[in-house]
């Protein structure tokens, strides 16, 4: 158990911080999902721009340093790959 006030206190914003962080890697997954689905489905007209949304909230959760730059960078260049081979045949 923590003794000093700093300890008690840094306890606290943990607890609070990784309930944070759960609900945005949740949504996180929920996005990929959507995407991917997008793919899957062929849905052009709106797929260019569910992928540039994706993009600008995994970049700001990177900025965040609640994922890491390269992951989001593998995650971009891996959909962005599959969506330019469907909207450019």
């Amino acid at each position: 158990m923590a003794n000093s006030k700093q300890a008690k206190k840094r306890i606290r914003q943990n607890s609070r911080n990784k309930i944070r962080n759960v609900s945005i890697e949740s949504s996180i997954k929920t996005l990929l999902k959507n995407m991917k689905r997008i793919i899957s489905l062929k849905q052009s007209e709106n797929m260019q721009e569910e992928f540039n949304k994706m993009q600008s909230i995994l970049d700001h959760y990177s900025c965040k340093g609640l994922i890491h730059k390269n992951k989001v960078s593998r995650y971009k260049s891996r959909l962005g790959t599959r969506v330019n081979q469907i909207l450019h045949p």
